[in-house]
């Protein structure tokens, strides 16, 4: 791996990191904006009777 694509790659992850920072302090600040979306972490389904929970990274 040559330093340029290294340095490509650090500066997409550091740009990345920033905006997602940015939205969780705007989420966290207008929360009330967003109170009809929910982020869960799983869900759970009935599938014969039995509750089967199904794990993801988000669900929106």
């Amino acid at each position: 791996m040559s330093i340029h694509s290294f340095t490509n790659m650090y500066s997409i992850l550091c740009s990345y990191i920033v905006y997602l920072t940015i939205l969780g302090s705007d989420f966290t600040k207008n929360s009330s904006c967003y109170k009809n979306i929910k982020i869960t972490t799983h869900k759970t389904y009935l599938i014969n009777d039995k509750r089967i929970k199904k794990k993801s990274y988000v669900f929106i």
